[in-house]
């Protein structure tokens, strides 16, 4: 099977593609650039050297190559362009043979060994470079053996078992060229081979490759580096270097439209960019980009470029949540270009329909879909690394379909086929789907070890975003601060010729400046020598001053830290909590339980976001109650869904509370406003909850909770439940009255408590 240039992981896949086959049409590329230029050679010859018959011979089997190589490298692999090429090129080896001229037919064999590897007839191609090589050898030019070599490699199968057959040709080839001194082709040979290792992710090698063609290039002065630069870009967003690829892409792109290149590389030039946005999660602009490398392989008719572009923008779709829309585009689009025998994209597409079907809990058209992905799974190589994608889509739906017994093959072989531990995003995938399986079979400490390791994988790789954010800021900083400079340099030609005219009176000025300079100079290293030593005096106890200053610094900014941290751990295992609580609710049935564990949730979290706020805020001793009142009101409101039928308002002076007033504040308030929510509201009408928190004086507040409902009674569920004991505990722990009016018009509550800060304003 040839493979397409990828670079592929378990979310790159799609968009990393390239837009051509490497093993047939680059490589018929530098065959056919190499024969032209043999031939081409072979026909200047001096005047007298051959017959003026076998001149014009040979002439005419220039023109039969060059038509035969014009109908194979047409896009678009169409039966009759290649009949038309292969006979063209027989015809040429006819005339080759009734003149004895062994290099026109060893060329005209290699010729027609293209066209059956664009028929996929890769044994009849290869046993025709056999022939040819063996002209070549005693007959041919360097050059046509190293072309030999090259068509050789692309009738090898492109899999990851093949790929150190494949590259011997290629290799070989390389070696031919640079021997015999052809610089250019050397580095050509030498970028397919970058290519073919970026597509089986071996992407150091590919980039020390890719190195070494590049100084080439700029040895020889060579121009048309646009293939270069994308296929740098594409390496370097291989290896997470986002920035470093996306400035080889836009170098592609502006490459290119220097020398005006309008053919259909520009559609990879731009899908790749798309990419690069793809790992910022900017989708939005990837969308634009692929849509933009649509339309310009459409109009070529490159149906290869198309099937991967049409997965391309499905995906981004799809991760821009339009799921609906992405099913409909992908077989509208299938329609039009069918996807045949070819694995990888049947996997491909299939992995798109299975999640946009898991996000639209449709498990019935999913599993035709898993189906298909299965059967294509049974058929590769389980170690290819471009096949490592499959595994999470098969786990995630039999997860969905409640099968997660028969998860645990594929998680372990999603293990062996990544680089865990290196690969942050693929190993927290992993750990998370790992604790999925494993909390549903009731193995719940393996379920929350691997959280834990979810988690670390997330935060390391949420570590790695951030930089690649702050990359890509400096890198548009830079684009910026070059397009000024620009404008700077043109203002300064401008100014310059001004000042040349003027630099003679200057001189003069500056000769009689310096003089009085120096004798400035000479005063005030007098004025110098007498306060060296009172500064020196006054240097040694600013010495001493700094470095207890510095000590000082040190402690309170390990203080802070540390402060810092605890409340992020607080945070952390709260949310952890929380969430192993969701997980664990999905598998009871008891709906008292279900609801028990819900409230200790909403308890969790309205701990959880008072240290989330301590460790986001350079105040780590008091929360401001403005905002966690509100902020805490908007989390209730989404936890019930209730935001048309109950209004909530806030009146909160300007009052800053410590952690030890805040906590027990935070669960009354949850406790109350959920009673509020459940209870207060059960006849159906539409109700209104207001929480009001003011400065009763210097050492006062009052906090109320009221609503209008039905108010309370002894039949009221409200009356004697443990969140109103609660209640009463928490406001004896803050040392304050709590005081509760029940009456038909609804329900009050107030707490007089002492305050111990207030915030400024």
């Amino acid at each position: 099977m040839a493979r397409s240039c990828n670079f592929t992981n378990t979310t790159n896949l799609l968009h990393m593609s390239c837009l051509s086959t490497p093993g047939n049409r680059l490589t018929l590329f530098i065959c056919i650039v190499a024969l032209i230029c043999s031939c081409t050679h072979s026909n200047n010859t001096t005047p007298g050297s051959k017959k003026p018959n076998q001149k014009q011979a040979q002439d005419s089997i220039a023109i039969l190559l060059q038509r035969a190589d014009s109908a194979i490298m047409k896009i678009g692999e169409f039966g009759p362009d290649l009949e038309y090429g292969i006979a063209q090129a027989t015809q040429a080896e006819q005339i080759s043979n009734n003149i004895g001229y062994e290099k026109g037919v060893g060329r005209s064999i290699l010729v027609q060994a293209k066209a059956y590897m664009e028929l996929k007839q890769f044994d009849k191609g290869v046993a025709l470079c056999r022939r040819a090589m063996n002209i070549f050898k005693e007959w041919g030019t360097p050059d046509d053996q190293a072309a030999c070599l090259i068509l050789s490699a692309a009738g090898v199968d492109g899999s990851h078992k093949k790929l150190d057959e494949k590259m011997a040709y290629y290799e070989k080839a390389a070696a031919i060229y640079r021997s015999g001194g052809n610089r250019l082709k050397e580095a050509e040979t030498k970028q397919l081979i970058a290519d073919f290792y970026g597509n089986d992710e071996q992407l150091d090698k590919a980039l020390a490759i890719m190195n070494e063609v590049m100084s080439i290039y700029k040895e020889i002065r060579y121009e048309r580096l646009q293939e270069a630069y994308t296929l740098l870009g594409s390496i370097h967003l291989g290896m997470s270097n986002v920035v470093e690829g996306r400035r080889n892409l836009l170098l592609a792109v502006k490459t290119a439209e220097a020398l005006r290149d309008s053919s259909n590389f520009m559609a990879t030039v731009y899908n790749r960019l798309g990419f690069s946005y793809v790992r910022v999660n900017d989708h939005k602009s990837a969308e634009s980009y692929f849509e933009k490398a649509y339309a310009i392989a459409e109009a070529a008719h490159d149906t290869t470029a198309v099937t991967i572009l049409i997965n391309n923008i499905a995906d981004t779709k799809a991760k821009l949540g339009r799921n609906r829309e992405s099913n409909e585009f992908l077989e509208k689009s299938l329609r039009k270009y069918p996807v045949k025998n070819d694995e990888e994209r049947l996997a491909i597409t299939a992995v798109i329909f299975l999640s946009n079907y898991l996000e639209l809990d449709d498990l019935k058209h999913a599993e035709i879909h898993y189906n298909q992905l299965l059967n294509v799974y049974k058929m590769v190589d389980e170690d290819d690394p471009g096949y490592q994608f499959i595994k999470p889509s098969l786990i995630l739906y039999l997860q969905a379909a409640g099968q997660y017994a028969q998860t645990y093959p594929y998680l372990e072989a999603y293990k062996k086929g990544i680089k865990y531990g290196k690969d942050f995003k693929r190993s927290s995938k992993l750990e998370l789907l790992y604790a999925i399986s494993d909390s549903a079979m009731g193995r719940y400490p393996s379920s929350l070890s691997h959280f834990r390791l979810h988690k670390v994988f997330s935060d390391s790789l949420l570590t790695v975003e951030k930089s690649k954010q702050l990359e890509e800021l400096l890198l548009q900083y830079e684009t910026e601060k070059k397009d000024k400079n620009i404008i700077l340099l043109q203002s300064r030609e401008q100014a310059q010729e001004t000042r040349l005219k003027e630099e003679k009176n200057i001189r003069y000025l500056v000769i009689g400046g310096s003089f009085m300079l120096l004798l400035f100079l000479i005063l005030l290293y007098n004025r110098y020598r007498l306060k060296q030593k009172s500064n020196r005096k006054l240097q040694k106890q600013q010495q001493e001053i700094n470095e207890q200053n510095e000590l000082l610094k040190k402690l309170v900014t390990d203080k802070e830290w540390l402060l810092k941290e605890i409340h992020h751990r607080v945070k952390n295992n709260l949310q952890i909590a929380i969430s192993l609580l969701n997980t664990q609710s999905r598998h009871l049935e008891n709906e008292d339980a279900i609801a028990a564990i819900r409230n200790s949730q909403r308890r969790m979290y309205a701990m959880s976001l008072i240290h989330q706020r301590l460790y986001q805020s350079d105040n780590l001793g008091s929360i401001d109650m403005s905002w966690y009142i509100s902020e805490l009101m908007e989390f209730l409101k989404d936890s019930f869904e209730i935001r048309d039928t109950i209004k909530f308002s806030v009146d909160c002076d300007a009052i800053a509370l410590d952690v030890v007033q805040a906590i027990p504040l935070g669960l009354i308030l949850n406790e109350a406003i959920t009673n509020s929510i459940k209870y207060a509201f059960t006849d159906g009408r539409k109700g209104h909850v207001h929480v009001a928190l003011k400065i009763l004086d210097e050492a006062l507040c009052l906090l109320s909770i009221s609503d209008n409902g039905v108010g309370m009674h002894s039949g009221n569920a409200a009356s004697g439940s443990l969140g109103m004991n609660l209640m009463r505990g928490l406001a004896e722990q803050v040392d304050g009255e709590f005081n509760l009016e029940s009456s038909q018009t609804g329900v009050a509550i107030h707490i007089k408590m002492a305050y111990k800060s207030r915030l400024p304003g």
